[in-house]
């Protein structure tokens, strides 16, 4: 299939690389000229420099060509307008992503699929239902829902003081007397492989579990040992993300405190957040960060739209005693 994927972030590049893998004729578009020659170095694919939103850039990628128009850029408006465009050229599907609420959920005048946009993606709710979920399972390093919420699948790290460590998978399921649990993969440094009964966990592994949502309570004891509960939460960025969680969590958690550099938005986030300690300033500053009791927290979220910053952040949070980080690049 020919692909043209419109914005080289962190999205657009993992699905350039996945696309072209499987055998697509990918042909990538973007602004930034230091990712066009990046992409066009490391990976079988076009890379073009220009703005997705301007003709001239979509005909010299090939979009009378493209099958499928992919618009994954920072900028909502700049994807809608791909996508438009793309369903006038006559490319037969349209994909594009949409944070903003209104525009995703088509309250507006007009609905984007009269705009002629097939599909739209959303990963805000997403990304906070996973952290909701982290923070709701203790010691799960990774949660996914599959089957309208019935079966889960979690990572975790196996820690020296872990019940699975130097135990094998058909071992752990004895002892559990857990039919709905299955380890499905393991990773041992650089290597993943399919777990098999006989294979022993070792400290240092990092494995994923499937079990049926109801049995997950009886599943987490036999993967860590003691999980830490989460009552302290620290969120970086008055963003969509982080204010959604905040509100999904400040009144089930003892402590959320939200961290936020923009004076106006600090404020927006204190007068729409009833129970969450609001501090204005950076999460790569020191000050600010113990100031939050860093050093208490269970879990720390870098929420803001800044991706590097978010590393940073966590990065920090880490050394400076946060138990547990989560970053949104």
């Amino acid at each position: 299939m020919n692909i043209l994927i419109i914005g080289a972030g962190v999205v657009g590049t993992a699905l350039a690389e996945q696309l072209s893998q499987e055998g697509h004729r990918v042909v990538v578009v973007d602004r930034d000229r230091s990712k066009v020659q990046d992409l066009n170095a490391r990976f079988d694919v076009l890379a073009v420099h220009g703005s997705g939103s301007r003709l001239s850039v979509l005909h010299k990628a090939g979009v009378e060509s493209a099958e499928l128009v992919i618009a994954v850029t920072d900028v909502d408006e700049v994807n809608i307008v791909v996508g438009m465009m793309a369903a006038k050229l006559g490319v037969k599907h349209r994909i594009v992503r949409v944070r903003n609420r209104e525009f995703a959920e088509g309250t507006g005048v007009l609905s984007l699929k009269e705009l002629g946009i097939d599909h739209v993606i959303n990963p805000d709710p997403a990304i906070v239902n996973t952290l909701v979920r982290m923070i709701d399972l203790p010691g799960a390093v990774d949660v996914a829902s599959l089957s309208g919420g019935q079966v889960l699948m979690l990572g975790f790290d196996i820690s020296e003081d872990s019940p699975a460590a130097n135990r094998t998978p058909a071992e752990l399921r004895e002892a559990g007397d857990l039919d709905a649990f299955l380890i499905l993969d393991i990773q041992r440094g650089d290597e993943v492989f399919v777990a098999k009964g006989h294979h022993r966990l070792l400290p240092g592994d990092n494995i994923h579990v499937l079990a049926a949502a109801p049995t997950v309570p009886f599943v987490l004891p036999i993967l860590h040992r003691h999980p830490r509960q989460t009552r302290r939460v620290i969120i970086v960025g008055a963003s969509r993300i982080g204010l959604a969680l905040a509100l999904a969590i400040e009144k089930r958690i003892d402590r959320v405190v939200l961290i936020e550099p923009d004076g106006a938005q600090a404020h927006e986030a204190a007068d729409l957040l009833s129970m969450t300690t609001v501090l204005r300033g950076t999460g790569t500053d020191l000050a600010i960060l113990e100031e939050a009791a860093v050093d208490t927290c269970d879990l720390f979220c870098a929420l803001s739209d800044d991706d590097q910053r978010n590393m940073l952040a966590a990065l920090l949070a880490r050394k400076h005693g946060a138990a547990h980080t989560a970053v949104v690049v």
